[in-house]
C-alpha cells in the first residue's frame, strides 16, 4: 500500500476546514439557502453584499434575481409554501482576487398549502465578493432547472 505524503493530507484538511469556516463561500451559500427555507429576510440579506442588500431593501425590483427571491420570501411565508433543500453541491468555477463564481447543484422539495409536494432539481450560479474576509453574494442566476422528479 502506498503512503500519501503528509503535506497532501494537511492541504486537504486545511482546504476542507476553510470551506466550512465562518464567512467562507460554503457558509454564505448555505446561509442563503437556509434563509429561503425559513423565509428569513434578515438572514437572507446578511448573505448579500451591503450594496445589494440596501438596494433590495429600498426597492426589490432593482435587485435583479435576488430582488425577486426576496419578494418570494414574503409570498412563501403568507401562502405557507415550504421549501426544503435536500441536496446542495457547491463547485468553484473561477476565482480572481476577491471575486469568485460558483455553481450549486440543488434538489428542493416543495410543499404547497394543499399538501401536494413536488421535487425539483437545478443548478444555480452565484457571484460572490470577499469583503473583510467574508464572502458575500453579489448575484445569482439559474443555470439549469430540471423537471419535477
Amino acid at each position: 500500500m502506498k503512503r500519501v505524503p503528509i503535506f497532501i493530507l494537511i492541504f486537504f484538511l486545511l482546504y476542507g476546514i476553510s470551506l466550512a469556516a465562518p464567512g467562507s463561500v460554503e457558509q454564505t451559500v448555505n446561509t442563503f439557502y437556509d434563509s429561503v427555507e425559513k423565509t428569513d429576510e434578515t438572514s437572507f440579506l446578511s448573505s448579500l453584499t451591503s450594496d445589494k442588500a440596501k438596494t433590495i431593501k429600498n426597492d426589490s425590483s432593482q435587485g435583479g434575481n435576488l430582488g425577486i427571491i426576496y419578494d418570494n420570501l414574503k409570498e412563501m411565508r403568507s401562502n405557507k409554501v415550504l421549501y426544503k433543500f435536500i441536496k446542495r453541491k457547491i463547485e468553484v468555477l473561477s476565482q480572481i482576487d476577491n471575486y469568485i463564481n460558483v455553481k450549486v447543484d440543488v434538489e428542493v422539495k416543495i410543499t404547497y398549502p394543499d399538501g401536494t409536494k413536488e421535487e425539483v432539481s437545478g443548478t444555480d450560479g452565484f457571484s460572490l465578493k470577499k469583503v473583510n474576509n467574508i464572502w458575500l453574494i453579489e448575484d445569482i442566476r439559474k443555470i439549469k432547472e430540471d423537471q419535477q422528479k
